[in-house]
């Protein structure tokens, strides 16, 4: 009796310690792919903004500079790179953020979208990655 009573302990203790291990891993995987994207983000902002700036300063700074007859047409390009930014992002998101993906894919109208969409129930079933946390009571997804 004793020795199933420790060994029932050591095997609680194991499980938790696996499910404290799990977790650690899932909070790890996710502050990794949150950092990415905002890196990802900040190098698409700096690619989209910093030829504005530059050519904005240069324009300031030097009189020939402002005055050259190329100037209005690289500006217009110069400015609309940095439109672009606003382009980007939504793009990252998606690409990023499975959560955004799934809340953009529901506002779309049923005429619009591409992929058909899949009950709540049958996409829980077929996502490998779902976490399913047990204990001895009960189970929860």
């Amino acid at each position: 009796e004793s020795d199933s009573l420790d060994l029932r302990q050591l095997t609680r203790a194991g499980l938790r310690r696996l499910q404290r291990q799990q977790q650690v891993s899932l909070d790890l995987s996710f502050k990794t792919k949150a950092c990415t994207t905002i890196l990802i983000l900040f190098v698409g902002f700096s690619l989209c903004w910093l030829p504005h700036s530059i050519y904005s300063l240069l324009s300031v700074f030097s009189r020939g500079f402002y005055c050259s007859s190329s100037f209005y047409t690289t500006s217009a390009c110069v400015l609309w790179l940095s439109y672009l930014k606003s382009v980007f992002n939504p793009i990252v998101y998606c690409w990023r953020i499975k959560k955004f993906r799934e809340a953009c894919i529901e506002l779309l109208p049923q005429t619009i979208q591409i992929l058909p969409k899949v009950p709540e129930r049958i996409r829980r079933r077929i996502q490998p990655s779902t976490v399913y946390v047990c204990n001895e009571n009960q189970s929860a997804v």
